[in-house]
């Protein structure tokens, strides 16, 4: 099995606002303490198994600087990944193995990303952030595909998230994605999971039920 972990956040920075909103000064980031992440801003937390990997803040913003180069030569895409850096908080990254040392299995993974839409036009739910995300997806160098019965809603901790399901095929290997968004205090807030199989597929909807807001 491939080592996929450069994957996991180069298709989370989407770009839909040509104004930059920013981010407010009491924005919070979270902070897990006792295996719970808790964020004030959005006024949510969710509980984190034990033996799952927590990335730091640093070890995020590298990851999502690996994940850029799978795009390749596509520098229009890595420019708005760039330029939606002032918009967009990489909140929370767990995997079920530590990223650092797992070489033999696929490492699923959970994510939490919020983006600024505050001027977006059009973007008034997690559907609308949804559709735009496919959107730009389809447009990069990655092989993305959709089904056609690949959208939904879905109810975590009193907040109804709109969902979308992609695949994506990476040299031969086919990651599956479930994207959830929902709309907070002018925030798309967002969480992707990543797996290869049902099992665990439902590890990490698990977690997603443990979701308090």
């Amino acid at each position: 099995m491939k080592n996929l972990k450069p994957l996991v956040l180069c298709f989370l920075a989407v770009v839909l606002v040509s104004c930059k909103g920013g981010k407010p000064e009491n924005f919070d980031y979270g902070k897990v303490v006792d295996h719970t992440y808790s964020n004030e801003y959005f006024g949510m937390s969710i509980d984190l198994p034990v033996e799952w990997y927590v990335q730091t803040q640093a070890e995020l913003e590298d990851m999502a600087k690996a994940g850029t180069e799978l795009l390749g030569d596509d520098m229009v895409t890595k420019a708005k990944l760039k330029a939606s850096e002032v918009n967009t908080a990489n909140l929370l990254s767990v995997f079920e193995f530590d990223p650092k040392t797992n070489v033999g299995n696929f490492n699923s993974n959970l994510i939490i990303i919020a983006e600024n839409i505050a001027m977006a036009v059009g973007v008034n739910s997690g559907e609308d952030y949804l559709k735009a995300t496919k959107k730009i997806l389809q447009q990069t160098q990655l092989n993305y595909s959709f089904g056609d019965d690949s959208t939904g809603t879905k109810t975590f901790g009193g907040q109804e998230f709109a969902y979308m399901e992609a695949v994506l095929n990476h040299q031969g290997v086919e990651v599956k994605q479930r994207y959830y968004s929902t709309v907070s205090n002018d925030f798309s807030f967002n969480v992707i999971i990543s797996y290869m199989d049902e099992e665990q597929k439902e590890s990490l909807i698990d977690i997603l039920e443990s979701i308090d807001f």
